[in-house]
Formats: C-alpha cells, sequence, structure tokens
C-alpha cells in the first residue's frame, strides 16, 4: 500500500524524526497491524518525550481488544 511504503521510506530517510514514525505507527493501526504500531509509537515517543499527543494515540489504537469468541469460552 502506497501509504505505508510512503511512511517506511520517511523513517528510513530520517530515523530520528518522530513525527515519520509517529506517521508510520499511524498507518499500521489504520491498517490493523497494532502490534506493529505499537513499537513505532514507543519509538515517536522515546524521540519526543515531551509530545503528549503521540502516547494518547498510542494507546487508543495498541490497546488489545478480545476477540468476539473469546468473550463466549468458558
Amino acid at each position: 500500500d502506497a501509504a505505508l511504503a510512503l511512511a517506511q521510506q520517511a523513517v528510513a530517510a530520517d530515523p530520528l524524526n518522530a513525527a515519520a514514525h509517529f506517521t508510520l505507527g499511524t498507518v499500521y493501526s489504520m491498517t490493523d497491524r497494532p502490534a506493529d504500531a505499537f513499537p513505532v509509537y514507543e519509538r515517536a515517543i522515546a524521540l519526543a518525550p515531551a509530545n503528549h499527543r503521540m502516547s494518547t494515540v498510542k494507546m487508543s489504537y495498541t490497546v488489545p481488544k478480545p476477540a468476539p469468541s473469546s468473550w463466549c469460552a468458558r
């Protein structure tokens, strides 16, 4: 997908750019890949710890949700 490729290129071009990492994490989150998003968001936060928006978005997109089948498990 084009958005993923562009976000990955941005991170590769500037690995210390928190916004690039944040964008890549958002692409992963929006394409239902929270396991991939979590470490990328963690890196963005490490690069820009004062940016509270990054922390908030990371938590809202990466909190695991149980599968519906687990709700009925005995």
